[in-house]
């Protein structure tokens, strides 16, 4: 854990807000032998703290400990920053230190959670005090956009492109009931995580480029992203989204990796000799 002074530390249960500039992505975190960020992948106390119950049932949650050091990196107090896929209001946490926040979110399930974190922040003194404009917009993101803001972070909803891979498996425990969620978290029939791998990249290019529409020119989007394993073989999931962003108007310019702790699904198939993938990419791209 960052030492206090940061601007989001954990205090007897409370969630203190303290404005420190970052000036090099996980300067203040270790780092394993590949060079990966070591944020800290347990972040359930610090979720509950801000977040109600049902949000843990999310199959694909981004880590806070990584989202606040995105959010405090590339943008600052009074900026706008853009989250196309909205799920269940991570990003949110940038109005905690004064940022304004834009989710799109095409379930009704999980916009109507996110409008229950807002107005549960509202009626927190601690938290509501400097909190920062939070605006939620339903649809499909691909008609939305363009949404004028001055940053992007955002994580792709990937779905059915990686074969329905929430991350878990029918045999471990609990596991049914994660696969049960994920059905219910893709509702939608246009969700984009429902499109074979095919559409699902026809479809991004689409978001990229309504996303490059939306952030003026040296705006900042970080993507959060991960390569798959198929058929004993790598997916270098990556590469495809810096070559997508490239050709609509992004410039890639840092390219940071973090170690998860991976799923249960990994570490059966790793005790089995599978090979897997235990790192995620943390793309940054400024607009040209």
């Amino acid at each position: 854990m960052k030492p206090v002074g940061h601007p989001y530390v954990l205090n007897t249960g409370t969630y203190m807000k303290r404005y420190v500039p970052v000036t090099e992505f996980g300067a203040d975190y270790l780092k394993d032998e590949h060079g990966w960020i070591l944020f800290p992948t347990y972040d359930v106390q610090r979720r509950r703290d801000l977040f109600p119950q049902e949000v843990f049932a999310h199959p694909a949650k981004a880590n806070i400990f990584l989202m606040e050091e995105i959010i405090e990196y590339t943008t600052q107090p009074g900026d706008t920053i853009l989250d196309p896929f909205g799920g269940t209001g991570t990003t949110m946490i940038a109005a905690l230190s004064g940022r304004n926040v834009t989710t799109i979110e095409i379930e009704q399930g999980y916009l109507e959670l996110q409008q229950r974190i807002h107005s549960e922040w509202l009626d927190t003194p601690d938290l509501a005090e400097g909190l920062g404009n939070i605006r939620q917009l339903q649809g499909d993101c691909r008609l939305v956009l363009p949404v004028p803001c001055d940053h992007i972070v955002f994580s792709p909803p990937y779905g059915n492109a990686l074969g329905k891979s929430t991350g878990l498996d029918k045999d471990v425990a609990k596991g049914q009931e994660a696969f049960t969620e994920w059905g219910k978290y893709s509702q939608a029939s246009n969700n984009l995580g429902n499109l074979n791998p095919f559409l699902f990249a026809q479809a991004m290019k689409k978001v990229y480029a309504g996303l490059a529409a939306s952030v003026p020119p040296g705006g900042s989007m970080v993507v959060i992203t991960k390569d798959i394993m198929r058929n004993q073989k790598r997916v270098h999931l990556s590469q495809d989204c810096i070559k997508t962003c490239s050709d609509v108007g992004f410039t890639l310019t840092e390219w940071h990796k973090w170690k998860t702790s991976g799923s249960a699904q990994a570490k059966i198939m790793r005790s089995k000799g599978a090979e897997v993938v235990w790192d995620e990419d943390i793309l940054v791209f400024r607009r040209n």
